[in-house]
């Protein structure tokens, strides 16, 4: 059952998504978590601190906040998560071009580059959490023609690093140390240890 059936009628037990993202979605729908979506608009590129898990925990938060006013009188959990690449001191945020992807693939390839989701929740009406989940990926050495195969799949528009790690990009991947949901934009088992006494579950979708 997809997100926008299970929109009506839940009350105080559908958790509310702040996020556009289709994967983080995916993974509440494929644990079985009801939820509706919400778009708050935050400008995210004026949120920047010089360490980057730190900017992107801000982002999450403001992006909660921005969505509180969203919720409806009888909604008391609230879902926000902001995902970024990064690698040394570099930051590999969503590509605007193919040209930039093509960059990013390149730095990454043959190298362990670190992916963080940040997570802020409201539960219970005015209790605040925040958290951080990173993860280390490891990417094969990649030609350029693989480089060139992946980029014209276009999997590589609106995510950051240019790549999902459940597409096509997966035979890129070496390792994973750390969550994959996590790499995926939501680290769903820290997010539904505290979301499980405010919200309710359907059977996951077969």
């Amino acid at each position: 059952m997809s997100a926008p059936e299970l929109e009506s009628g839940l009350g105080s037990r559908c958790l509310v998504l702040a996020s556009s993202s289709p994967r983080r979605s995916a993974l509440l729908t494929q644990v079985g978590v009801e939820f509706r979506v919400v778009h708050p608009q935050v400008d995210e590129e004026a949120i920047c601190h010089p360490d980057p898990v730190e900017t992107a925990a801000m982002r999450a938060v403001a992006k909660l906040e921005a969505a509180i006013p969203l919720m409806r009188p009888d909604e008391s959990a609230l879902l926000s998560a902001d995902t970024m690449v990064f690698l040394d001191d570099t930051v590999f945020g969503k590509p605007a071009t193919r040209d930039e992807a093509a960059h990013m693939l390149r730095a990454l390839a043959g190298r362990t580059h670190t992916v963080v989701t940040a997570c802020a929740m409201l539960t219970g009406g005015d209790t605040r959490h925040r958290f951080v989940d990173t993860a280390d990926v490891r990417f094969l050495p990649l030609d350029e023609a693989e480089v060139a195969d992946y980029l014209d799949h276009e999997e590589w528009r609106g995510v950051a690093g240019g790549y999902r790690v459940q597409g096509v990009a997966a035979r890129f991947i070496e390792s994973i140390r750390g969550s994959y949901a996590t790499v995926m934009g939501l680290p769903i088992h820290r997010v539904y240890s505290i979301l499980r006494p405010h919200i309710g579950t359907q059977q996951p979708s077969q």
